[in-house]
């Protein structure tokens, strides 16, 4: 089997490890609703951000085909979200528009947490492409936590990390 993204292969093994541990795995992906371009998509000058949209398409539809090939429920290890903003102007009219999301941060059992400018792909992971800066992080200073349900040790930044709140700031 031959994978041409390294991340989504490595996400396939982990789903596949859970689900053949009986254990449980989650994976929450927030994507910009669309990259970064001004202008209209259907512009003659958008070819290459309605490529970008195409190549993400085609790796989440991959991953969850060959999971589906290994007879496991993507839906039940994997989720892709993508953000809106939205806001009442009088009584009934609802405005919304996208909320572009540039964040890059992973964090892997409230115990390890990526973090930086560096996009989690390939391009940016491999180091030989874009120049990007990450920090790897993990905490072993644990408290008692839960994850999904059971009692977990989870490290004390990470998980308030997490759990932080930035609404009431």
């Amino acid at each position: 089997m031959s994978w041409e993204n390294s991340v989504a292969f490595a996400l396939f093994q982990r789903i596949v490890r859970a689900k053949e541990e009986g254990r449980p795995f989650r994976v929450y992906i927030v994507l910009p609703l669309m990259p970064a371009f001004e202008g209209d998509v259907a512009d003659a000058m958008a070819a290459s951000l309605r490529n970008v949209m195409a190549a993400q398409r085609r790796s989440i539809d991959s991953l969850r085909s060959r999971l589906e090939d290994e007879q496991i429920d993507p839906d039940d290890y994997i989720s892709f979200f993508g953000l809106r903003q939205w806001a009442f102007f009088g009584e009934e009219t609802i405005k919304t528009e996208l909320i572009y999301v540039h964040d890059k941060m992973m964090i892997i059992d409230d115990r390890i947490a990526i973090v930086g400018s560096a996009n989690i792909n390939d391009r940016s992971m491999l180091g030989t492409r874009d120049s990007e800066i990450a920090a790897h992080i993990t905490d072993n200073d644990l408290v008692q936590s839960t994850m999904a349900g059971q009692p977990w040790q989870a490290g004390r930044s990470i998980l308030a990390l997490r759990q932080y709140n930035y609404e009431t700031k």
